[in-house]
């Protein structure tokens, strides 16, 4: 993955975490061996340049899936099942419904069957983080 040297701090932040090993690190093409990995970050005595390409070699995530993610997708899949049961078009649930010249207005696809719940997302970003990290992979 080749990330962006923010130049402000003496680390720079991998995403994925958690991040299991680094194997590989060059600057600007450079091969690059004064860093540590410290608590998911490569840390050098100097910091990494801002607008330099930093490309890192790492692994990265858990050897299992936690018990409440495979619970989580498990209900989001059921949820999804009786929503197709109930003939929700794609899983979006029915929000009006009038039977004098019939009508029904389902949600949008933001609001339907396959959405999390505030607690959900809450505990998901404080569990995995709540930022998003983007970098290039080759």
């Amino acid at each position: 993955m080749t990330l962006e040297g923010q130049g402000t701090t003496s680390r720079l932040h991998l995403p994925g975490k958690p991040v299991t090993a680094v194997s590989a690190v060059s600057i600007d093409g450079v091969a690059c061996t004064d860093w540590t990995l410290v608590s998911g970050a490569l840390a050098r005595p100097h910091g990494f340049a801002e607008g330099t390409a930093v490309e890192v070699t790492y692994t990265h995530g858990l050897p299992a899936v936690p018990a409440d993610i495979v619970d989580l997708v498990c209900r989001l899949a059921g949820q999804a099942l009786v929503a197709l049961r109930a003939g929700e078009p794609m899983g979006r649930a029915v929000t009006s419904e009038r039977i004098g010249d019939y009508s029904v207005t389902y949600a949008d696809s933001e609001t339907g069957g396959m959405s999390l719940s505030d607690f959900q997302r809450n505990r998901l970003a404080a569990r995995f983080g709540g930022s998003i990290s983007f970098g290039r992979s080759k």
